[in-house]
């Protein structure tokens, strides 16, 4: 017999799972970025990044959320997520933290 995890329960943890990792990670990525040596100009253009990931990513993630599912989306998002945390902090350069946005 399998237990099956409520819906709602598992919507709680994912939620403040995820807000308590972008936490940590937005407070311990500017430390990184600025002991790495980024400049301020550096900097503005790694925020610029990721709004412009955030922009063209949107398109592709509705396309796979309507034609596909929602939850595959998600699973998606949060792995693509994942990997950018894990490739800006594998690698102490510049156009590699560019990449990870």
């Amino acid at each position: 017999m399998s237990k099956k995890i409520d819906a709602y329960k598992l919507y709680l943890f994912l939620v403040g799972a995820t807000a308590f990792s972008f936490s940590l990670f937005s407070t311990m990525s500017g430390v990184y970025r600025v002991d790495v040596g980024l400049t301020a100009l550096e900097l503005v253009l790694v925020g610029t990044m990721l709004e412009l990931s955030v922009f063209i990513f949107e398109i592709p993630t509705g396309i796979v959320a309507d034609v596909y599912s929602r939850r595959l989306s998600i699973i998606i998002g949060y792995g693509i997520i994942g990997l950018g945390f894990i490739l800006e902090g594998s690698f102490r350069l510049v156009g590699v933290i560019w990449l990870a946005q």
